[in-house]
């Protein structure tokens, strides 16, 4: 009979009872890792998505995030940051005042007065804004050129820790209720009314179109009277007001003043009347006989600037600064709109959107709690988030996988548990037959005796030979120089 060039191998079992239950176990335990890395590895493709929320997007992902799961990689969402340029117009998270960035200073830079640490852009990934503070604001009123008209500036500056350093943000807003630009019937509205879970920028709005409207009637109604000492009109001024951090937030001492008025005149002459320096709104008002400019406006002017000054930081999330908004401020915020019950009617803009007065109930059952949270940047970031295969063919996919991972880790538990019998077994490489057999030295006779015995042919006494058609013992090289060929 002709032999093969294949070969197959000969088996018996290991010689220690705990192999099979370790075996099992082991191969289960490979088995839940395998199926892991592999629906890590083969599971998911990284698409390509907008979110106005990277962070929420990055911190959302599942335990396969962690290594080694994330060997591969495509587990791992990814956004990329978003240069905001200087110039660039924005809101907050808060969707309420419109922003420009004015300029982006490095830190260190800014604290130190160096002009190299300006930079032209902002690396901006979903980071809140810090430490802002509005450091002056300007009003500007208008009586001639557009009839009951004022508009309001402020600036502010912010903080940012981004993944260039810690940035300072220079921003500036603006607020007109009736801006030129828009049809009649129209008015400027934050983007986002929420009464329920923003009130404080609720109230805040409601705050600024109330005194934006009393100061525009107060200019419309100096018209008709003598409002310079010499009984010329006013045509025009510009207020500013810059906070002062070391005085009390409800005295009219909290803002240093500094304004100018032009007169209106028919001829080409022109007459600016500017005030004293260190002034205030209480000594405005104290000195009003004194006054070469005489308008009953400086209450209303104090009330609009705090509310546009407590607006600003509500909407830039600061919870540490003076603020007519905040939770510990009802009170205050309640006399600011007390007006509002009784707010006269025919004003050429619309109030809102509170009608009545914050200790009013009924708008106090509608609206919800003060509160000011953090704030950030809105814009849209271009993130790469993980997506799951179908499920039939990632199945598929990690049972082959698993297959051609669990056949290795078979072969080297085999290879590892043979080397150890080996070293530690004399008789390993014996078949189960010859094991049961082998003495040791045998006696030649007793063993031809007992092959003859089972029907066996021999031949010859060294050698010796023994053929038969009985089962028995597997072909082995014995000792004494005897081989034996059985079936």
């Amino acid at each position: 009979m002709a032999n093969s060039y294949l070969r197959y191998h000969l088996s018996r079992p290991y010689p220690f009872q705990w192999f099979t239950p370790v075996a099992l176990i082991s191969l289960a335990i490979f088995a839940t890792i395998f199926s892991l890395l592999n629906f890590a590895a083969n599971g998911y493709v990284l698409a390509v998505h907008y979110t106005d929320n990277p962070n929420a997007t990055l911190t959302s992902e599942k335990f396969l995030t962690q290594w080694p799961l994330n060997f591969m990689g495509k587990v791992s969402g990814s956004c990329e940051a978003r240069d905001i340029l200087v110039g660039t117009k924005f809101f907050t998270n808060k969707l309420s005042l419109p922003y420009r960035l004015d300029s982006v200073v490095r830190s260190e830079a800014a604290s130190n007065g160096h002009a190299d640490g300006v930079v032209p852009s902002l690396s901006y990934l979903k980071n809140t804004l810090e430490d802002c503070s509005v450091y002056n604001m300007q009003i500007e009123l208008l009586a001639e050129d557009r009839t009951a008209a004022q508009f309001g500036y402020a600036s502010a500056s912010c903080f940012v820790l981004t993944s260039s350093g810690r940035m300072m943000l220079n921003l500036s807003t603006e607020y007109d209720l009736i801006p030129p630009t828009i049809e009649n019937g129209q008015q400027t509205t934050f983007l986002q009314r929420d009464a329920k879970n923003r009130a404080s920028l609720w109230w805040g709005e409601s705050l600024l179109s109330m005194y934006w409207i009393t100061l525009a009637d107060a200019m419309q109604q100096q018209r008709g009277t003598g409002s310079i000492e010499n009984g010329a009109l006013i045509r025009k001024g510009s207020i500013n007001l810059s906070p002062r951090l070391d005085v009390d937030f409800s005295t009219m001492n909290f803002f240093d003043v500094r304004y100018h008025f032009i007169e209106q005149t028919d001829g080409s002459n022109v007459r600016i009347y500017v005030n004293e320096q260190d002034d205030t709104l209480q000594k405005i008002t104290d000195g009003y006989d004194t006054r070469s400019v005489k308008l009953n406006i400086w209450n209303d002017v104090d009330r609009y600037g705090k509310s546009f000054y407590s607006t600003v930081l509500a909407d830039l999330g600061q919870q540490n600064s003076p603020n007519i908004l905040s939770p510990s401020s009802k009170d205050v915020l309640g006399e600011y709109t007390a007006s509002l019950d009784n707010f006269p009617i025919g004003s050429n803009a619309v109030l809102g959107p509170a009608t009545s007065s914050y200790n009013g109930m009924s708008i106090q059952a509608n609206a919800g709690s003060l509160e000011i949270t953090p704030s950030t940047i809105h814009s849209q970031y271009l993130c790469q988030i993980p997506e799951r295969k179908p499920w039939p063919h990632l199945i598929v996919a990690i049972i082959l996988a698993d297959l051609v991972f669990l056949r290795v880790v078979w072969t080297l538990m085999n290879l590892l548990a043979t080397w150890w019998v080996v070293k530690h077994d004399q008789h390993a490489m014996f078949c189960p037959g010859e094991f049961h057999r082998y003495r040791g030295p045998v006696d030649e006779e007793a063993e031809i005796i007992q092959f003859q015995s089972a029907g066996v042919e021999t031949k010859g006494m060294n050698g010796v030979e023994v053929r038969g058609d009985n089962e028995g013992y597997t072909p082995v090289q014995g000792g004494h120089g005897r081989s034996a060929i059985l079936s």
